[in-house]
């Protein structure tokens, strides 16, 4: 069954229609469990992994105890949440290494909610500053969705890119960040030995109708970047 079908999916895809409509405002309590599993005929089960939805595109988020509330996020905040903001220094430059079209391999597949026999862009961008390499990042995209990719596109902003030509509004990241050391490929290319301590950052990005348009994998040098948050408690 394809995943866009099932009912969880179903009930995400109307709460977060309502969110985007303001039907629910920032900040605002969504309805208790008990409440949805009324509303939409659906067992507790089903409300659980339609909300786990909005949290990991994080439209929601969820207090113990409390309930699930809307984000107060607007959309011109994405493009302030880029990893390239975090470089120290402002002189970055972008060099695209490969760019082919593959078969989407089944890990992928399920991060972009594809199916098996579906292709993707698989790319391979060099970051630079001050033309020394300090960050490889490789990435998938869906064919069907970003239509027309180009290598002038890869080397300057995708996203804008996908807004002003596609009309796609890219809206959130789900992001997970680790230590890493280097592949062979990452010594190669980052210039480093195979025991430098690399940060690795894997994100997902949402569309906001809450299709995931692009799944990354980044391997930085940790000493050209610099991650900050604010966190409200």
């Amino acid at each position: 069954m394809d995943i866009a079908n099932t009912k969880y999916e179903l009930i995400a895809n109307d709460l977060r229609r309502k969110i985007q409509e303001k039907s629910y405002e920032p900040n605002e309590q969504l309805p208790f469990e008990k409440d949805l599993c009324k509303a939409y005929n659906a067992s507790r089960i089903t409300i659980r992994k339609a909300m786990d939805i909005l949290v990991n595109e994080g439209y929601i988020y969820k207090r113990r105890g409390s309930g699930s509330y809307v984000k107060d996020i607007e959309p011109k905040e994405f493009t302030h949440s880029t990893l390239l903001e975090n470089f120290n220094g402002r002189e970055i430059t972008t060099e695209v290494i490969d760019f082919t079209v593959i078969k989407s391999p089944d890990d992928i597949a399920q991060k972009l909610k594809l199916s098996s026999s579906e292709f993707v862009y698989d790319i391979y961008r060099l970051r630079k500053k001050n033309d020394q390499p300090i960050a490889l990042e490789r990435s998938f995209m869906p064919i069907q969705l970003i239509q027309g990719m180009r290598l002038d596109v890869l080397a300057d902003s995708v996203y804008t890119f996908m807004e002003e030509e596609l009309s796609l509004t890219p809206k959130s990241i789900h992001r997970s960040i680790r230590a890493s050391t280097p592949s062979k490929l990452e010594e190669k290319w980052l210039q480093v030995d195979w025991n430098y301590p690399l940060l690795e950052i894997e994100q997902t990005v949402f569309l906001d109708n809450g299709r995931p348009c692009e799944y990354s994998l980044t391997k930085i040098k940790t000493d050209e970047y610099e991650f900050k948050t604010v966190n409200i408690i």
